[in-house]
């Protein structure tokens, strides 16, 4: 599949795939993962028309996603979001699934992972950042963020992230 992203304003596509050589966040002669550095995997933007073909796989991971919290969607609500392009899918076949969105703020624009799911983070998580931090520059967003569990901490700091609020809920 050739590897493509929607932008959010415009129906053109941009390239923003990766072909990495996988590792553990930091490579060193420490690492305990040796059969990590012998994997290739890609990170690949699925055009929002192309969403339905892979979506058996992405629901699978993002489903680990939807089943930590009651986030008022659906795994077919955000198939339908991501047709819209109100949002966008991410995968790394065979290993994790993303989903982002950008929100509009009145004095700038945020990417936000809303979803994401997958096996054996420490092969995908850092390159998978670095495609999706790439595509929110290119975008003119001037943060990344995510909500999700608070496991994000440990593996997001590595890569310079910063818990910057607590979100409580009260069911009504």
């Amino acid at each position: 599949m050739e590897c493509k992203a929607a932008t959010v304003e415009v129906d053109e596509s941009i390239h923003l795939g990766l072909d990495t050589k996988a590792g553990c966040s930091s490579i060193s002669k420490e690492c305990q993962h040796k059969e990590c550095h012998n994997k290739v995997l890609s990170v690949v933007a699925i055009p929002s028309s192309e969403a339905h073909k892979v979506w058996a796989e992405a629901e699978e991971w993002v489903g680990l996603a939807l089943s930590q919290f009651d986030t008022g969607y659906g795994s077919e609500d955000i198939l339908t979001e991501i047709q819209l392009r109100n949002m966008q899918l991410w995968m790394v076949p065979g290993y994790a699934a993303c989903v982002t969105s950008i929100q509009y703020r009145p004095k700038h624009k945020a990417a936000v992972v809303a979803f994401l799911g997958g096996k054996e983070m420490h092969l995908w998580f850092s390159d998978l950042m670095g495609v999706i931090e790439a595509w929110a520059k290119e975008s003119g967003c001037k943060y990344l963020e995510e909500y999700g569990r608070g496991g994000w901490i440990k593996e997001g700091k590595k890569l310079g992230w910063e818990k910057f609020q607590t979100v409580m809920r009260k069911t009504l």
